[in-house]
């Protein structure tokens, strides 16, 4: 992470950020150059890997006295409402990328679901103490231990839900029906999981959940063989045009709403008693390998900068 900053005091050391303003003469004031710096630090800290923790300084006594008179109160009296919205927005913008750093990849699943509103209690299926801890500081339950045999890579989706259904059956009360949500969904959001939910009750399906459109025609798919020579899946379309051949979508990876029957009775996820709720590429990364992780890092970082 780089200490190297011009409108602002910064010095790295065993993994702490020490940040101070540095106008010690004028009680450390703002101005249009520090915010803006400001902002693009805390953005970058969300990707950095030597930095722990922040701590915020004070310098000659203070913290800040606030926006500077001279460079910041006097110039917003004189500028038009667009750049009094942009100054707006940037302000904001800080306040957004110091919430969102150095965030557990979890937390976005968990706020998820608590700012829908959909649900009675969120909880942690888990089998490790340190992810239970993190969980709950983001505002969490996790009122069990998830069994060893559910707790392998081989396990698949529907018997861990199923089990958290019938423990909160018999320690917490009934449940109407229960949603999974994947650990690595950054980009899930809280008006898709109120959608999902929605569908699941007036559509009568077994499951609802995110699916996006592939970016190629699926037709003209092509194979690597053991020889590293090419081959096309389905040689039939060597000619077809793509805007003539059948879209094709794919799990999105990041939710599942399901009844109670369907969860306990083991009915598969993909099957034609489940329903799509299709979302845009930009909000789609399946995290699976180091690959998808960086990509899923300029995805975010895009789309935090809009």
């Amino acid at each position: 992470m780089r200490a190297d900053v011009k409108h602002f005091k910064c010095t790295i050391e065993d993994r702490i950020a020490t940040v101070a303003l540095d106008r010690p003469e004028r009680k450390n004031p703002l101005t249009f150059e520090s915010y803006a710096e400001l902002r693009d630090w805390f953005r970058d800290l969300a990707y950095a890997d030597d930095v722990d923790a922040v701590v915020f300084a004070s310098n000659g006594g203070n913290f800040s006295s606030g926006g500077d008179v001279h460079d910041i109160i006097g110039p917003l009296t004189k500028m038009s409402m667009k750049e009094l919205l942009a100054f707006t927005r940037m302000t904001g913008d800080l306040v957004k990328a110091m919430v969102n750093c150095g965030k557990p990849i979890i937390a976005w699943s968990i706020e998820a679901a608590l700012e829908s509103g959909c649900f009675d209690r969120v909880i942690v299926s888990t089998d490790d103490l340190e992810i239970a801890k993190v969980a709950r500081t983001h505002g969490a339950e996790v009122p069990f231990v998830r069994p060893a045999e559910l707790s392998d890579d081989y396990t698949p989706t529907v018997p861990v839900v199923a089990h958290a259904i019938r423990w909160s059956e018999e320690n917490l009360g009934a449940v109407e029906a229960a949603c999974c949500i994947y650990a690595t969904a950054p980009f899930c959001q809280a008006d898709d999981l109120r959608e999902g939910w929605r569908m699941l009750g007036e559509c009568g399906a077994d499951y609802v959940f995110p699916v996006v459109r592939y970016g190629s025609p699926i037709q003209r798919a092509l194979r690597i063989t053991t020889e590293a020579h090419l081959q096309m899946f389905e040689p039939e379309h060597d000619a077809s045009r793509s805007q003539d051949l059948e879209p094709a979508y794919h799990d999105a990876g990041q939710w599942y709403w399901g009844t109670r029957a369907a969860w306990l009775e083991g009915r598969p996820i993909f099957s034609s008693a489940s329903r799509p709720l299709v979302l845009p590429a930009h909000r789609v990364q399946d995290i699976d390998t180091l690959e998808d992780w960086a990509r899923a890092e300029l995805m975010f970082r895009a789309l935090a900068g809009q």
